[in-house]
């Protein structure tokens, strides 16, 4: 009998799944799934259970796991409302979708869980902020920490600093992308070949992230390290300043959360 059900079964549902059915936590046969477009269960290619409809899937599962865009949370949420008991834990990873607008769709029969996850869940090394509502059971809020950490590492992050949290993690990723690319695209200017190059710095990127988790150092410090006083990095570094780098780091920062608060206010403009 399934006792997780995804609701709406994208990438990041399907990283959840596969995390957890690959770590062992459970089996394929414990989830079932719903999404309207039956082409994501099917290329899924595990045995997993496809619910008939929306309501049918809140009826065969404990955990519901949100898995929708903030754009058609009502809609998605009006659809299992009435097989809904204060039995069900929902788990949500709508950004900008709080709690107590969930509560409003659902009248607030059951716990609601926020999560928010990166897409690197895809290979088992994601980030996921998880906050805990205050009706909730320890052994339901543990089930739910450790969903999450078959496919990454998970940090609780108050309620009230959800849409905060999202530049940090969840769209962070494309942040560190457009970096490498741009660094890539900038070798091609000087006759190095783009594949090589991209690659170089991804080796990178992941040799400076354990650089920041595991030497002790602070950021400042790793800095320094390499930047040789009146050398090729100083020099690089004074003119990104001198640019805007860290600016318009901030300015992007500020512009996620804001859209966030947008998105949670049902503004899908």
């Amino acid at each position: 009998m399934p006792k997780i059900g995804f609701l709406g079964f994208g990438n990041m549902a399907q990283a959840i799944a596969k995390g957890i059915i690959e770590s062992g936590f459970v089996n394929d046969k414990e989830i079932a799934v719903y999404d309207p477009d039956e082409r994501q269960i099917a290329k899924f290619g595990k045995n997993i259970a496809a619910s008939e409809s929306a309501l049918h899937l809140v009826k065969q599962v404990r955990y519901v796991f949100i898995c929708v865009k903030p754009q058609v949370i009502e809609d998605a949420l009006e659809s299992i409302t009435d097989g809904l008991t204060k039995n069900h834990i929902l788990i949500s990873i709508a950004a900008g979708v709080t709690v107590e607008r969930i509560g409003s769709v659902t009248g607030g029969i059951c716990p609601v869980v926020r999560v928010m996850p990166n897409t690197p869940l895809l290979l088992a090394s994601g980030s996921t902020a998880i906050g805990r509502p205050k009706d909730i059971e320890d052994a339901d809020y543990s089930f739910i920490e450790d969903v999450f950490s078959c496919v990454g590492t998970v940090y609780e992050i108050p309620l009230d600093k959800f849409n905060e949290v999202i530049p940090v993690n969840a769209s962070s990723p494309a942040f560190v992308y457009l970096f490498a690319k741009s660094l890539a695209e900038s070798a091609v200017k000087h006759g190095l070949d783009y594949s090589t190059a991209l690659n170089m710095v991804s080796d990178t990127l992941i040799g400076s992230a354990k650089m920041l988790q595991n030497t002790g150092y602070s950021v400042d410090e790793l800095i320094e390290m390499v930047s040789s006083k009146g050398g090729t990095t100083e020099s690089a570094l004074k003119t990104m300043k001198e640019r805007g780098f860290v600016s318009s780091l901030e300015d992007g920062f500020d512009s996620c959360v804001a859209r966030a608060y947008e998105l949670g206010n049902g503004n899908n403009n």
